[in-house]
């Protein structure tokens, strides 16, 4: 899946990217100038002494967008996690076999879908200009306040959300009840606890079951996106013209 390179891909991340490129090199300078005198400093936390409204609109986006994308590319990572089983001196030693290795990345896959849904929110909030502090963001929330509505983006943040319903249940038994557990899975793990050492054709088969679902769920986020992006981007451009009556 190349969902990732899509969507930075998309019209509404081209000027996202653009602008925030514009607003690093005017502040680049007085970056440096607070990581060296802080010693570390992460650019998220950097805060210039003099911004304009433009400006910060230009931070607050593009933070909340690198940080959305940031959730797909770890979900495509996880595909490769789970489909290449590090055989290992270290995994030997420390006794990791295979079923708790690929339970692990299963388990951070659904939390990682969970979490990219509330980070597009949080995309929302800062692109519609609604004011809600990043904690207070629930989407209960957001899709009744009006500018949701204004914007058309009810009908497809609703739509999006109930495609998630499963995996948001699994999600909130593996953190709050207990781990992930599937029939294929537990197969897994008695043949390894049996057979102490899985054969290759095993392997591959529940590689292929464990992405399956994985690769389904990158195909209904690049779909959905690529729909709200088509409907932020005019309004973002609209908020940076009337900031900036300059800008054409």
């Amino acid at each position: 899946m190349n969902v990732y390179e899509n969507l930075i891909n998309s019209e509404l991340d081209k000027n996202i990217t653009a602008d925030a490129r514009a607003w690093l090199k005017k502040y680049w300078k007085e970056y440096q100038r607070e990581v060296s005198r802080k010693k570390t400093i992460s650019f998220w936390d950097f805060k210039p002494r003099s911004i304009t409204q433009l400006q910060w609109y230009y931070w607050t986006v593009s933070h909340r967008f690198a940080v959305m994308l940031a959730a797909i590319k770890q979900l495509e990572d996880t595909l490769v996690f789970v489909s290449h089983f590090p055989k290992t001196a270290v995994f030997r030693k420390k006794g990791i076999p295979y079923h708790r290795y690929i339970r692990y990345h299963i388990e951070n896959s659904y939390i990682r879908i969970v979490s990219f849904f509330d980070r597009l929110l949080m995309l929302v909030n800062a692109i519609l200009r609604m004011g809600l502090p990043d904690k207070s963001i629930k989407y209960e929330l957001l899709i009744e306040m009006e500018q949701v509505t204004t914007a058309r983006l009810k009908k497809p943040l609703e739509n999006f959300y109930k495609q998630l319903s499963k995996h948001r249940k699994i999600r909130n038994q593996i953190v709050h009840q207990r781990e992930y557990d599937d029939p294929e899975l537990r197969e897994v793990e008695i043949l390894e606890l049996v057979k102490k050492k899985l054969s290759n054709k095993i392997v591959r088969l529940y590689c292929r079951v464990a992405t399956e679902d994985i690769n389904n769920i990158l195909k209904k986020i690049e779909s959905n996106c690529m729909e709200i992006f088509n409907l932020l981007l005019p309004i973002y451009q609209q908020v940076r013209t009337k900031l900036d009556p300059n800008i054409k």
